[in-house]
């Protein structure tokens, strides 16, 4: 049985609502997934969209993910925007953001492994999504019953609410604490 799989990648154009349409290939291999009981977790694109998200992540009964600071900074900068400062649970500059975006998890600075060069940081919702699909294995291991439902209304319920100041939506930053 797998838990939870993780799609850090984004395709297509950027959606303001369920985008099940545009890739029905992708979406009835998706429902299949996720009617294994697998919960389906996907990054919301870097593009600094306030409206919209990519697919995967619009794809119905995919847990969507936009990207947050875990620490405080003066300034970051990527994908050309810069938050001056970059505080903690601030919505990244870069992050895809909208009303259908399910969580949010920290997304930049975040330690990881590289092939080429050992550990570094990366940043981008790419590395915001592996945190929700940690919260939903971490969930699973207490247990393994949860319908992927269940399993993202536990993590949206449970999560501290963000306002997104960009466009004033409010989000639940995932925590497996």
């Amino acid at each position: 049985r797998v838990d939870a799989v993780n799609m850090s990648f984004a395709i297509g154009f950027l959606s303001n609502g369920a985008c099940d349409g545009a890739n029905p290939a992708l979406t009835d291999a998706l429902a299949r997934v996720r009617a294994r009981g697998t919960v389906l977790v996907a990054a919301s694109g870097n593009d600094a969209a306030t409206g919209g998200i990519r697919p995967p992540a619009c794809i119905g009964g995919v847990v969507s993910v936009g990207a947050v600071y875990h620490r405080n900074l003066a300034s970051a900068s990527l994908l050309g925007c810069t938050d001056m400062p970059a505080e903690v649970d601030r919505v990244t500059c870069f992050s895809n953001s909208a009303a259908q975006l399910d969580l949010l998890a920290p997304g930049y600075g975040v330690p990881t492994v590289f092939e080429t060069y050992g550990v570094s940081n990366g940043s981008g919702t790419s590395f915001s999504a592996p945190h929700v699909a940690g919260a939903v294995a971490l969930v699973r291991q207490i247990d393994p019953q949860l319908t992927p439902d269940a399993v993202e209304e536990l993590l949206e319920s449970t999560g501290r609410p963000i306002v997104d100041s960009r466009n004033g939506i409010t989000t639940p930053r995932c925590s497996a604490l």
